[in-house]
């Protein structure tokens, strides 16, 4: 559960960062700034909130992954091996 609303918070600041930033005069002028003129946020919104949904579900992988190996390290699983969340093998160390 927490994975998901951390997924959700990271892809909505993504999205709502670079809607704000393409509300920007560098990029709503097409006379004072033609080559960096935006018609639509349309675009960098969704590229932003992909990039950023990416991002994020690759990080809390690693991080439950992380997670779990550590818990099954301190329940005494010394020398047993660990079946990581992406099917990777990790031992304990001791």
């Amino acid at each position: 559960m927490c994975s998901r609303m951390g997924k959700i918070a990271v892809t909505a600041a993504c999205g709502l960062l670079a809607f704000g930033l393409s509300d920007l005069t560098y990029y709503t002028d097409p006379v004072g700034h033609a080559d960096t003129y935006l018609s639509s946020p349309l675009m960098p919104v969704l590229i932003s909130v992909l990039v950023g949904y990416t991002i994020s579900n690759l990080f809390l992988q690693v991080s439950h992954a992380v997670r779990m190996h550590d818990h099954a390290c301190m329940s005494g699983a010394a020398s047993v091996p660990v079946v990581m969340h992406c099917g990777n093998l990790a031992f304990c160390s001791d």
